[in-house]
């Protein structure tokens, strides 16, 4: 190669640089290649054509010119990470992860490998690794957003939810405008039962997410924890209309429909949920929907029954032995409805049910106020079909 073709060269990848910089890609791809053809033996330019490749989709051509650079030059860190980032993009996942350690090899304390490769151990089920690897990145980087909202979904995953919250803080401090901030901070807080402040988190990610099933869904249950009734069923109501086959926000519309009173439609919505899920578990729980005597020998309002901050202490000891804790506000529901067949709750009277003429207990518990805390029980031989 003559002194004019390097020349050359290094002209086209200075102007496809500045294209590439104005976001004119295919005007930068092409100057790219023009270099790779005048000097092959450049890794930038194949660094830089396997990048455009990346942005523009076309990931195997993309993932072919990062590897033509790593093999000139083996020690060019961000090839290995954006090979990986294609070969993710790809459904790749194992191949990603010996790209993402091949980019921390070639430099130390790279911090977007370090997120790379705990997203790929995530993908690939290692989640200790993926923890680890979290951790490694903010000890380099103690205040980046990007691992501190992976670390902290990952740590909410495991049920660790303290540990999880100044993650999750830290990364919506940095990204306000960021809906998976603010979403994944919502779902933190209303699982510790601060539905109050999730609130607003949730508004948020609507707002910048609206078509996103996910963020209704919290915010939905969240307006469930305030004891916003009404609110909580449009919400939930958005999310099952952007998500219809999703059995996770058909069980909380349906719950939260039977807590409005709504019995008709929350067993249709219920009935949406297949037995063989791990919703149909938690729904077992809600049998006692289909007695209509439950809801309506009394008069008493459902919704009347969830409003009652506390619990008796049958409920604090059944709501322990929930198959399924979701949210807070879950085993709540559960509970006061299973207090009415439980006899530790100051049982003070039995009549008849008007369904079948059985025995019927009604309850009162024993923290709770007037005539919203009053149970209509179910009858014994539906008692012991539900407990």
């Amino acid at each position: 190669m003559s002194a004019d073709d390097k020349r050359l060269a290094i002209e086209q990848l200075q102007k496809g640089i500045i294209q590439h910089r104005a976001g004119q890609l295919s005007l930068a791809q092409s100057h790219y290649q023009r270099a790779a053809k005048l000097d092959p033996s450049n890794a930038s330019t194949w660094h830089l054509l396997g990048v455009c490749a990346l942005q523009g989709g076309n990931l195997p051509v993309a993932a072919k010119h990062l590897r033509a650079c790593i093999k000139l030059s083996p020690g060019f860190a961000e090839a290995h990470n954006n090979l990986g980032v294609a070969l993710r993009r790809m459904g790749r996942h194992a191949e990603s992860v010996g790209a993402f350690r091949g980019a921390l090899d070639a430099r130390e304390r790279y911090v977007e490998a370090a997120y790379n490769l705990g997203l790929a151990y995530e993908a690939n089920g290692k989640l200790v690794e993926a923890e680890k690897t979290y951790r490694q990145g903010l000890s380099w980087r103690v205040d980046d957003p990007h691992i501190a909202l992976a670390l902290g979904n990952l740590l909410r995953h495991f049920g660790r939810f303290e540990e999880a919250l100044p993650l999750l803080q830290l990364a919506r401090g940095a990204q306000a405008g960021s809906a998976q901030a603010n979403g994944s901070l919502a779902e933190l807080l209303v699982e510790l039962g601060r539905g109050r402040e999730a609130i607003a988190y949730a508004q948020t990610a609507t707002s910048l997410q609206p078509d996103r099933a996910m963020w209704w869904s919290i915010l939905g249950v969240a307006e469930r924890l305030r004891h916003n009734i009404d609110g909580a069923v449009v919400a939930l109501r958005k999310a099952a209309a952007l998500a219809p086959d999703d059995a996770d926000i058909s069980a909380e519309l349906g719950l939260t429909l039977a807590e409005s009173g709504d019995i008709e439609v929350a067993r249709e919505t219920l009935a949406r949920v297949r037995p063989d899920t791990r919703h149909g578990e938690r729904l077992r729980w809600a049998r006692l929907l289909s007695l209509p005597s439950v809801y309506r020998d009394e008069g008493v309002s459902p919704r009347g029954w969830m409003r009652s901050p506390r619990r008796c202490s049958s409920t604090r000891r059944y709501g322990a032995s929930m198959p399924t804790k979701r949210y807070a506000a879950w085993p709540r529901f559960v509970c006061t409805i299973r207090i009415a067949t439980i006899p530790n709750c100051n049982a003070v009277s039995a009549t008849s049910c008007s369904a079948c003429s059985g025995p019927v207990r009604r309850s009162y518990c024993s923290l709770a106020r007037g005539a919203r805390a009053r149970m209509a029980g179910a009858c014994a031989s539906a008692s012991s079909a539900a407990i």
